[in-house]
């Protein structure tokens, strides 16, 4: 594994060809956050979310979000939530 990026709290982790970010809390999230409902949230980076997202779909996940343009403090990223079949929410990054 490698260190692909890292912007304070956040970090982009190169996996083998596989990369996945992790963070700490954003502003305005709290430990209250994460609930039964959605206890852990999985972050993805994709080259190609249009793509990645036909395959998602295929593979029985559903968007509940839409892909949305986002700038966390000059870090600017297409994001987009969906549940996986067992109903884990996972979230996919673009970066622009």
């Amino acid at each position: 594994m490698s260190l692909r990026k890292q912007m304070g709290e956040y970090v982009e982790i190169d996996a083998g060809g596989v990369t996945f970010a992790l963070h700490g809390t954003l502003e305005g999230e709290g430990p209250k956050a994460r609930t039964q409902e959605a206890p852990v949230a999985l972050h993805f980076v994709a080259k190609d979310m249009e793509k990645l997202g036909t395959s998602l779909e295929a593979w029985g996940g559903s968007f509940f979000e839409g892909p949305t343009e986002k700038d966390y403090s000059g870090f600017k990223v297409l994001e987009d939530r969906f549940r996986g079949p067992d109903g884990n929410r996972m979230e996919v990054i673009q970066n622009l």
